[in-house]
């Protein structure tokens, strides 16, 4: 897989679930990553396509690096059974201040949107998708926060048709997840570089990664693709039924 041609994974509401810095769009403006790190209740309009990536940061390995399933047979860590942890980004409104950001969370959020895709058959981030409540309770531990054990509970609220207001501030601000390089994976070659810089005795896999969650398993395979296919996007419904933004805008494509 060419770095001209490397995507991030697009979310399969269906399948992908039960198992700091922003980015910029094309004016180059920064869209910053949405914190909802503190206790509390977070409202939020998805918007637009999300995109799910394979990440390690356990202390084995000697640098951190994103993975995509497209190169699990090559993968030295995954064939040795570092299994990456899934992370999802999407862009949502920010219903506290009406602005566009980033959401980057784990399966302890994004669970909760693919929920109300498989009970309702609604694409959660289109056009008839809802605002959701994300209610976040951080407990103590001796006196301080513990965000190790940081909990979450997602709940949909009523149907959120996009307002013209909030059409023309998708235009001027919308990024696609799927390109950015923050949600690329990295070269299959740099990931063998840094396995051939991982020492011996740090080549024995942890049985969980740094957050307790369980190592996700490899799938067998009848035999592995040269590129991982792309999926269409869920969301091509999401301001009109041609699948368009009405108006030709630089974003037009893009939802």
């Amino acid at each position: 897989m060419s770095n001209e041609t490397r995507q991030a994974e697009e979310v399969d509401w269906d399948n992908d679930f039960g198992d700091g810095n922003g980015g910029s769009n094309s004016n180059g403006n920064d869209i910053p990553i949405m914190d909802i790190s503190e206790t509390g209740q977070y409202r939020v309009r998805l918007v637009g396509a999300v995109v799910v990536y394979r990440k390690r940061w356990t202390p084995e390995v000697v640098e951190n690096h994103t993975t995509c399933k497209a190169y699990r047979k090559e993968d030295p860590f995954w064939q040795a059974g570092f299994y990456p942890r899934k992370r999802f980004a999407g862009l949502v409104i920010d219903r506290a201040d009406g602005k566009l950001k980033i959401l980057d969370k784990g399966p302890a959020v994004f669970d909760g949107f693919s929920d109300y895709k498989k009970t309702f058959n609604v694409q959660p981030n289109g056009k008839d998708g809802p605002d959701f409540i994300i209610t976040v309770n951080v407990p103590m531990k001796n006196g301080k926060p513990n965000k190790r054990r940081t909990e979450y509970k997602v709940q949909h609220a009523d149907k959120a048709p996009f307002t013209e207001e909030e059409r023309e501030m998708i235009r001027a601000n919308y990024i696609d997840l799927k390109t950015h390089w923050r949600y690329l994976p990295s070269p299959l070659s740099k990931i063998k570089e840094i396995w051939e810089k991982t020492p011996a005795d740090k080549r024995v896999p942890p049985k969980r990664d740094d957050e307790e969650n369980k190592s996700e398993p490899v799938k067998a395979a009848a035999s592995a693709p040269a590129q991982e296919t792309i999926p269409p996007a869920d969301d091509s419904e999401l301001f009109n039924d041609s699948g368009s933004v009405e108006g030709e805008t630089s974003s037009g494509d893009l939802f």
